[in-house]
């Protein structure tokens, strides 16, 4: 009866060592005796690991390890689901995109069908046609290049461009939604003619330009906008 409170005891004194342990306490010691019996076993088992973690810090090497893995996982999904956002979003404004080619094509068609508008007007309108045509065969495009964005194989192309013409077709193109909506839309270009041939990536300013009137008269209710570039020291500055 004596050594089974002994036993009780030691028991005792392991399962309060081991409290203190999950506390962080790891100056904790446990005696081991002879180590013959279930709990001097259990003693020497714990003052093995009380030793590891007192020069570990409380810090398990395998466990960091696996709370780094679980971080850089869910920064990775954080991004996955990011990316399908975007790709969603891509996806929404794909008919707008297609649309406002479209209505260039069938809006200036249906003016060349009036009897009394002039040569000029009409060169000028057919180039517009043109225009919303090439627009359409780059949406196109697009789509066949957004296999190349996933895999990170998109690259940006110079070429020599007219600055000045891209911004007159854009106004083209979006005048006369704005006008439906009641607003007034002008534009205003910062290089001459001669000037306004510099290189960058045609594409890729065509739709970032694109994007901010869409927006601009999506979301103006009344009024105007102004839209164009001026030359500073260091650039362009589109507005």
């Amino acid at each position: 009866m004596e050594q089974g409170k002994k036993v009780d005891r030691k028991m005792q004194l392991i399962l309060d060592g081991i409290s203190r342990l999950a506390e962080g306490d790891y100056a904790v010691g446990f005696d081991t005796a002879t180590g013959d019996d279930v709990s001097d076993k259990l003693a020497v088992a714990l003052n093995r690991l009380a030793g590891s973690l007192r020069k570990t810090g409380g810090r398990n090497p395998e466990i960091e390890q696996l709370r780094k893995s679980n971080s850089e996982l869910k920064r990775a999904l954080e991004q996955a689901n990011e990316y399908e956002r975007l790709k969603a979003a891509f996806f929404a404004n794909l008919s707008y995109e297609i649309r406002t080619p479209m209505n260039g094509i069938l809006g200036f068609t249906a003016l060349l069908k009036k009897p009394e508008i002039t040569g000029e007007q009409q060169k000028k309108y057919i180039n517009v046609i043109e225009k919303s045509g090439e627009r359409m065969m780059h949406v196109i495009n697009d789509l066949i290049e957004i296999s190349r964005i996933e895999s990170g194989q998109t690259a940006v192309s110079l070429a020599p461009t007219n600055i000045n013409e891209q911004i007159e077709i854009i106004h083209a193109l979006y005048r006369n939604e704005a006008e439906r909506r009641g607003l007034q839309f002008n534009y205003e270009c910062g290089l001459s003619t001669e000037d306004a041939i510099i290189s960058t990536d045609r594409e890729k300013i065509y739709t970032v330009l694109l994007n901010l009137l869409r927006n601009a008269i999506k979301y103006t209710q009344e009024g105007r906008i102004d839209f164009g570039y001026e030359k500073k020291k260091t650039g362009l500055f589109f507005m």
